[in-house]
């Protein structure tokens, strides 16, 4: 999968730019997406925003998609992840992220990560297929 994104507006999305009000009014449900992409959206102020929105029963979700840079150790990532309700990454970004070769021993330690509550962790493995 593959994403066309404009890195300059990624780069300058900080917290400030979510209508908070707005969203504690109107939605049930919050989707971050690009958490590599967009560096100012993954600290504490995004945090905060995120455990005000679950306090108001807000559901949120995550799909962190690929690391451009190629670090995927981000320690604000498993700070986040402390404060969704449901985590999205595929095989491949799971095992970079949790530094595992194993899709289930990356599964179990993001498991470990979330929430206690009722978290979900939805992790898509694609088949190696050859041609």
């Amino acid at each position: 999968r593959a994403f066309v994104t404009a890195n300059q507006c990624n780069e300058a999305l900080e917290p400030g730019h979510i209508p908070l009000d707005f969203i504690l009014k109107n939605v049930s449900h919050v989707h971050f997406a690009s958490f590599f992409c967009c560096s100012k959206l993954t600290g504490e102020g995004m945090r905060a925003l995120f455990r005000e929105m679950r306090r108001n029963g807000i559901t949120v979700s995550m799909d962190p998609q690929t690391d451009a840079e190629d670090k995927w150790d981000v320690p604000e990532l498993w700070e986040m992840l402390k404060e969704i309700d449901i985590f999205l990454p595929n095989s491949n970004e799971a095992c970079l992220i949790c530094r595992e070769s194993d899709d289930l021993a990356a599964l179990a330690k993001l498991c470990r990560a979330m929430p206690q509550g009722n978290p979900l962790l939805f992790c898509v493995v694609f088949e190696k297929t050859h041609h």
